[in-house]
């Protein structure tokens, strides 16, 4: 069980039980049931939505790993029956929390004239519990099924003076996260890649994860990535999952595929008469990159006229000494784009950003561009949730200012 799941179990439960509680009055001020009988189904349910990580905890305690393995790897009918409903009640818990909250807060500059006004208050506050759960639930189930299956393309532009006339219109697609597994299917791969070789590349960058787990999709998911189509290559790094499953594979696999991928090293592509430099950073979890190796890669000389790093993981400091070393775009990916994404009242939250400010999309660090790309595949939930699957295409120019 992730000890960040166990840390936030004390702020989960009491989410659940306030929800629970507001359910609980609502239904029973609404419904012709029995308080007993209402409370008895709300507590069934609310225990029946939260199987899924009590299960899976207790298949850990008795040794059974290869069953939890398959489980989180996405087994159908353990998805359907208990991975789905804990998904869909956790969104919604999140969803309506800060709604419910606010309804209570409404109350306070009342609580005077609260026993006057509350035969209609409450009333009027049960119903509108009700509708902003049902509301919530319908918005969540569309949303989860509209964000889990398209794919976004995210244009943007990088132009600089310095610029050669070679690269001027230069077409740069960047592509992440793959993760080919029994959830992101290979039809899903081949319709991603179809959307990628419409964009007739220039240059196609792959920044990790090419599956999530073992050595059982690592040649499928290669093969179908082998369909890439760019004039001057596609350039690929490794991600957690491909080290954690097999990094000696997964480097064999693409580069037998046509796909650039090595580890911390520095890699010059010919555009004419000019050249563009790749810097390929390893940096997972179980493979950092040490200051002295970044110093060195990032240090070496000569520059191409474009120089582009690619990383897995979009780590500040390697982000902010990339910028410090001149380097004109950053490209990485492993956020997902957050995944699973709430905006309450206009706030951000999602997990991705607790390990990096650089979760998400386009940012600007002096001349450096930096795309944090959204992927296409799954990591800790079987859904995105307002984080879609993502292509960058990002077309380069000459400021002619």
């Amino acid at each position: 069980m992730p000890r960040a799941f166990l840390s936030l179990l004390p702020l989960l439960f009491l989410a659940y039980f306030y929800c629970g509680w507001k359910l609980f009055y609502s239904f029973s001020n609404v419904l012709p049931w029995p308080k007993e009988q209402i409370f008895f189904y709300l507590v069934g349910i609310l225990c029946y939505l939260n199987l899924h990580p009590f299960l899976l905890l207790i298949l850990h305690v008795f040794k059974l790993k290869k069953l939890a393995k398959s489980v989180r790897e996405g087994f159908k009918l353990w998805d359907i029956f208990f991975t789905y409903p804990f998904w869909i009640g956790l969104i919604l818990i999140i969803e309506v929390l800060p709604l419910l909250l606010v309804l209570d807060f409404i109350k306070l500059p009342f609580y005077p004239f609260y026993d006057r006004f509350k035969s209609i208050w409450l009333p009027l506050q049960y119903q509108v519990t009700l509708a902003i759960f049902a509301v919530f639930l319908i918005f969540i189930l569309i949303r989860l099924l509209l964000d889990t299956n398209r794919i976004l393309i995210s244009r943007i532009s990088y132009s600089s003076r310095d610029l050669p006339a070679n690269l001027d219109g230069l077409r740069i697609v960047h592509i992440s996260d793959v993760q080919l597994d029994p959830r992101t299917k290979p039809r899903k791969v081949r319709r991603y890649v179809k959307k990628v070789n419409r964009l007739n590349p220039d240059l196609i960058f792959f920044t990790g994860d090419l599956v999530t787990s073992g050595k059982k999709f690592i040649k499928a998911a290669a093969e179908l990535l082998g369909k890439l189509e760019a004039k001057y290559g596609v350039f690929g790094c490794l991600g957690d999952h491909d080290v954690w499953a097999d990094s000696e594979r997964v480097l064999q696999q693409l580069n037998e595929n046509k796909i650039t991928t090595v580890e911390d090293k520095n890699h010059f592509v010919r555009i004419g008469f000019d050249s563009l430099m790749v810097t390929f950073i390893t940096n997972t979890y179980s493979r950092r990159a040490n200051l002295d190796k970044l110093n060195y890669l990032m240090g070496q000389q000569p520059r191409g006229a474009l120089d582009i790093l690619i990383s897995h993981q979009p780590s500040q400091t390697v982000i902010e000494l990339a910028a410090e070393r001149g380097y004109h775009i950053f490209l990485a990916g492993h956020t997902h784009g957050g995944q699973i994404v709430f905006k309450p009242f206009g706030f951000t939250l999602t997990p991705a950003r607790l390990e990096t400010p650089y979760y998400k999309g386009i940012y600007g660090l002096g001349r450096m561009l930096v795309s944090v790309n959204n992927g296409l595949g799954l990591t800790f939930a079987p859904f995105r949730y307002r984080a879609p699957a993502e292509v960058t295409l990002i077309k380069i120019s000459k400021n002619r200012r």
